[in-house]
Formats: structure tokens, sequence, C-alpha cells
């Protein structure tokens, strides 16, 4: 329904080439949006588009390295979780034992003595210092 005053109001003649323009251009920025481009055109494009590719494929390439490193991980921990039985006779089991615990006696032998040595030393520098010490104070 066109009112008298409708029929007043002058249109313009280029109006409806205006509204398409307007539009074309709203379509061309809606889709630069939508792929993530820039309206850079040239070497700088180029060389932005390349380093996004080489960005993008080492994030790729760590996310799958990360992914195959903690299934690794999970496989070792896993197959390692249950002990597993070596001797399959308790006496071959006890002697080895046996000789597990005697090894290992023998290696503190040998750390005890170490430690009894150093605690001689210790004590001749301890004698050592406290008549240094003495001397230094009968002067004083």
């Amino acid at each position: 329904m066109k009112t008298e005053m409708d029929k007043n109001i002058q249109i313009p003649s280029d109006l409806e080439v205006s509204i398409e323009k307007m539009l074309d251009g709203m379509d061309a920025a809606s889709r630069i949006l939508a792929d993530g481009k820039t309206a850079m055109k040239g070497p700088q494009a180029d060389s932005q588009a390349r380093i996004a590719r080489i960005k993008r494929s080492f994030l790729s390439i760590t996310a799958a390295a990360s992914i195959v490193l903690m299934g690794w991980l999970g496989y070792g921990m896993v197959r390692n979780s249950a002990p597993q039985d070596t001797f399959d006779d308790p006496k071959l089991a006890y002697a080895e034992v046996e000789r597990v615990l005697s090894s290992i006696s023998s290696n503190m032998q040998h750390s005890v003595m170490g430690v009894e040595k150093a605690d001689e030393i210790l004590g001749i520098q301890k004698e050592v210092y406290g008549g240094i010490k003495h001397s230094h104070n009968r002067n004083n």
C-alpha cells in the first residue's frame, strides 16, 4: 500500500546498482573471513601463507609424535607392571637370592671399610685442627 507520502519520495536511478555492489562486497568479505585469507597479494602474501603451512605442519608432527610417545610409554608401563617369575625351581631361586645377598654384603663391606678409613682421616684432621686452635689461643 502506497501512501501519498511514498509517491513523493524520489528514488535514485543507480540505487539498484549500488545495492548490488554493496552485497557483492559483503559476500567477498564474508568469504575472506570464512577462509581466513587476507586481502594481501604478492610475495608477502605467499610468504605468510608458506609460514602458516609450515606452522600447521610442525604442530601436526608435534601432536603425532606426542601421541606415539604416550602410547609407547603406556605400553611399557603395562608390559612391566606385573612381575615375572624367572625360576621354576624354588631351590634355584633360593640359591640366586643367597648369591645376590652375598654380593650386596660384600659391596657393603667395602663401603664400611671406606667409611672407617674416612673416619680415621677426619679424626686426624680434628686433632691437627684442635692442636692449631689450642696453640693459637695460648699465644693470644
